[in-house]
């Protein structure tokens, strides 16, 4: 074993420490026999840079820019360590993979093998390589988890004593047994360390948030996403809510995100009477079935002192919604107000951009619009595993990106 062996072991072994990484960039360096092989180097060390910054840093495009040069410069797209598995990069070493049902054993002994992995995504058939996995101890390197399958198949992973160091979970059952995915977390008891909940695609409904809200292990947990998969709605109620608000865990969210659930006004005037409410930073009602007037209650809420992303759709939005906005007390913390509107609803973001021509005076680049089929994840990520995760999302949806950009940025 050379000295770059020995460091690249380091790194395996110590995921989360910077000071292997930065060290093996000067080996690189200092044993290079190839403008690539420098290049490398320089990436692995902006990199770490670029994944350091705070999630609110302003933009800085001499940084990204450097960047993607030294990540051309590299060759690494052109030599990917473990073969055509979708997978992306966290300070400078590829850390996120997703994983099919072909060869799962083989492919994930692989990549464990030659990568610092931190997030794995699993789309598992075979009840077999379910009881592998839960049964491996490679799960303990892992911050966080993805795992889409048969109810049965995904709550034999979660159950594996070896997940006891996720950060993170994002779990997906087919319909219509949806809810059982937050029920594997409420009573995965091994399971105290998370801080990100992501239910994006399970509709885990009202059962399945008082299920997590009587949960007395997940007092650590920052951030829930619930969003429905786009295929059938996903129905929150005032029974859910009020459960979510009486919890005596889940007393410290920051993020809390229903993105495409029937939420209504009632359950809105219940998340309102929240103690809790003045600790979030960022909120997610887009694509809800709240109203013009729903909007009006949230804008004259003063609980939300601290929030600093609100994500509306424009399809809620009337005049008086607007002026309400407008007005609202905590809208000179806010740093970002996401409106979005959607291809299939015709000109949106263009009847948008008139109704708010006033509020986008006053907010001027806080007020952001995504673009039509631009993939948008509004809340921004919590974590090292998040930002991993985010990222290979991204990655995964998109096809266009012929340059790589979306495994690093």
């Amino acid at each position: 074993m050379n000295d770059g062996d020995a460091l690249h072991a380091a790194i395996l072994a110590r995921p989360e420490e910077d000071t292997p990484r930065l060290a093996y960039a000067d080996w690189l360096d200092e044993n290079a026999t190839s403008d690539a092989a420098h290049a490398h180097a320089t990436f692995i060390r902006l990199h770490i840079e670029w994944d350091r910054r705070p999630t609110d840093a302003p933009p800085n495009e001499s940084l990204k820019h450097r960047l993607i040069a030294a990540w051309q410069a590299s060759n690494l797209l052109a030599k990917s360590l473990i073969g055509d598995l979708p997978h992306v990069y966290h300070r400078g070493f590829l850390a996120g993979v997703q994983f099919g049902d072909d060869r799962v054993r083989e492919r994930v002994e692989a990549a464990f093998s030659v990568a610092p992995i931190r997030m794995a995504d699993f789309y598992l058939t075979g009840e077999s390589d379910a009881e592998w996995l839960a049964g491996s101890p490679l799960l303990t390197r892992l911050a966080g988890l993805s795992c889409e399958g048969a109810t049965g198949i995904v709550g034999r992973v979660v159950a594996s004593p070896y997940l006891a160091n996720l950060d993170l979970v994002h779990l997906e059952v087919p319909y219509p047994d949806e809810p059982a995915a937050a029920r594997f977390v409420a009573s995965g008891g091994h399971l105290r360390n998370l801080t990100v909940l992501d239910f994006d695609g399970s509709q885990i409904e009202n059962d399945g948030l008082m299920a997590l809200a009587s949960a007395g292990h997940l007092g650590t947990v920052r951030k829930l996403t619930v969003r429905s998969d786009n295929r059938t709605s996903h129905f929150l109620g005032e029974s859910g809510i009020r459960a979510l608000i009486n919890s005596q865990s889940l007393t410290g969210l920051t993020h809390l995100g229903f993105c495409d659930c029937q939420l209504d006004g009632p359950a809105l005037l219940q998340l309102l009477r929240w103690k809790g409410l003045s600790g979030l930073t960022e909120l997610d009602l887009s694509f809800t079935d709240l109203q013009g007037e729903d909007i009006v209650t949230l804008a004259q809420c003063r609980q939300l002192k601290n929030l600093r992303r609100l994500c509306l759709d424009a399809f809620s939005l009337t005049d008086e919604s607007v002026n309400a906005l407008a007005s609202a007390p905590w809208l000179p913390a806010l740093r970002q107000l996401w409106i979005e509107a959607r291809e299939e609803y015709g000109d949106g973001e263009d009847q948008t951009v008139g109704l708010l021509d006033g509020l986008a005076e006053r907010l001027g680049a806080r007020l952001v619009m995504p673009a039509k089929g631009e993939l948008a994840f509004l809340l921004s990520p919590v974590g090292e595993a998040d930002q991993i995760w985010q990222r290979l999302r991204r990655h995964r949806y998109r096809d266009e990106d012929a340059l790589g950009l979306l495994r690093i940025l």
